[in-house]
């Protein structure tokens, strides 16, 4: 079939007519938009009133200020009453607190004057006064002092005492910062009496500087070394007897290890000072002495220590005598 150009010419104008006559499938046309949310004419009235309110109080407030400044803070100065103040409660107060005391005196007064129906006939200046509580007496270990038959001990039981129980204190300080009290230390002669001798001759001579703590371990122990001198009596081989102390009876008991025997002949005596009863420790170490005053200073002294034994704060004694009473 030959195209003509008649043909070509009503093709044209049909295809011409559905462009014209075309619908868009989607929606391209703007979104209509509202003038009064832009701007905000229902809002205008609030906004006005609001305006006006707050010139208002500011010019209230001036004309204040303008006031004060005048008349210096006298404000309202013909004013012809004066301000109610708000009622108090201290009359009333004060009134019951008198009627209280009035009462207690009335009471007093009857109680002075009562009277017992009762005769006990019992003068109250001769009435018995309690009675001081006496130390326990002292006991001497006779099963222990039998190895010292040729010994000849003072009859006098307070210089026996003194003999066999001394008594010496010590003040102990964290170097430099604060004191953490007094200990007495009762040390036990027949335990080891070259080691009590070395503690008595160290607290008389008020040495503190050779008594030197090295170590500690919380809950369990204080360690400490002591510097003996050439002709210590501990250099020599020691005499000690591990019956005069049990271990798991008291805290604060001053032992020592057998096992470091061999450094005191170096001239470093090692002893521990243990914070609870230790039971375990009978028979492997010589007890002493014991704390007898002092117990919470030592206890304090705990918090100075770590689980491998390194003082985190360095503890001396700041002072030692020996008990002559």
């Amino acid at each position: 079939m030959l195209i003509t150009e008649e043909f070509h010419k009503i093709a044209l104008e049909k295809h011409r007519r559905r462009l014209r006559e075309a619908k868009a499938i989607v929606d391209h046309k703007p979104p209509i938009l509202h003038v009064g949310n832009f701007s905000r004419f229902s809002k205008l009235k609030d906004d006005v009133m609001t305006f006006v309110e707050r010139n208002k109080t500011n010019a209230e407030l001036l004309v204040h200020l303008n006031e004060i400044f005048r008349t210096r803070g006298a404000t309202d100065s013909f004013r012809t009453t004066e301000t109610a103040l708000a009622a108090s409660n201290l009359p009333i107060r004060l009134r019951e607190l008198h009627k209280i005391e009035m009462e207690n005196m009335e009471m007093g007064k009857r109680i002075l004057c009562t009277q017992g129906e009762l005769d006990t006939w019992q003068d109250p200046t001769k009435l018995r006064k309690p009675k001081k509580r006496r130390p326990a007496k002292f006991l001497v270990p006779h099963g222990i002092l039998k190895k010292y038959s040729q010994l000849k001990l003072p009859e006098d039981h307070k210089k026996l005492k003194l003999v066999l129980r001394p008594m010496v204190w010590l003040e102990l300080e964290v170097k430099n910062i604060r004191p953490l009290g007094r200990i007495a230390v009762q040390l036990y002669t027949e335990a080891a009496p070259g080691v009590v001798l070395e503690f008595i001759k160290l607290c008389r001579e008020e040495k503190n500087q050779k008594l030197e703590f090295v170590r500690l371990f919380p809950s369990l122990w204080l360690e400490g070394t002591l510097r003996l001198s050439d002709k210590s009596l501990v250099s020599k081989p020691l005499e000690y007897d591990k019956r005069a102390l049990d271990h798991g009876k008291y805290a604060g008991i001053l032992s020592l290890s057998l096992d470091h025997l061999k450094y005191h002949k170096k001239g470093l005596f090692y002893f521990a000072i243990s914070f609870k009863p230790l039971g375990v420790l009978n028979g492997k170490r010589v007890g002493f002495g014991r704390v007898v005053e002092g117990l919470k200073s030592l206890k304090s002294i705990e918090v100075y220590g770590t689980k491998n034994g390194k003082l985190t704060k360095e503890i001396v004694v700041s002072k030692c005598v020996v008990d002559v009473k």
